[in-house]
């Protein structure tokens, strides 16, 4: 099973607030926070990004190949897990 992390990377004194989502054994995609969204939205966002980056539509495909269900680790970064649609 692949889980995706989404951490928030505190600012500072020569960048703002950022948001870093990544998976073992894939590149990391880091933006900075868009304070117009929420933290969950954004991360969310984001991990079906890289999901799409490595994990591809089929040729058609309106919607993707999978839901995320997130959850949250102990230390409080989120973490989406991959679930099928039905």
């Amino acid at each position: 099973m692949k889980a995706i992390v989404a951490k928030y990377l505190a600012p500072t004194t020569h960048r703002g607030s950022r948001i870093k989502v990544f998976a073992e054994e894939w590149d990391a995609i880091v933006e900075s926070m868009d304070y117009e969204m929420d933290f969950d939205h954004q991360a969310r966002d984001m991990a079906y990004r890289l999901l799409e980056e490595y994990c591809p539509r089929e040729e058609g495909e309106r919607r993707p190949a999978y839901k995320l269900i997130k959850g949250t680790l102990p230390d409080g970064d989120l973490v989406f897990c991959l679930g099928q649609f039905n």
